[in-house]
């Protein structure tokens, strides 16, 4: 399955967005699978977790769940 998710950051705040993947799609994909452009950086990976790092604006992720 899929896993999508819309989130509002306020202005002159800074998030940290924990998107459920799958470890193989992101390995062979990499972040931009997920979600491209400015004003998102990805962070790291945590427990089948991609974490971005995100500033203020509206923003979609998607990505592939863990089998």
């Amino acid at each position: 399955g899929y896993f999508a998710l819309k989130v509002a950051i306020p202005v002159n705040t800074i998030a940290t967005v924990y998107v459920p993947s799958d470890k193989q799609e992101f390995t062979d994909e990499g972040p931009d699978y997920i979600h491209t452009g400015d004003h998102v950086r990805f962070d790291r990976l945590e427990d089948g977790y991609v974490v971005f790092e995100v500033d203020s604006g509206a923003y979609e992720f998607r990505s592939k769940l863990p089998r």
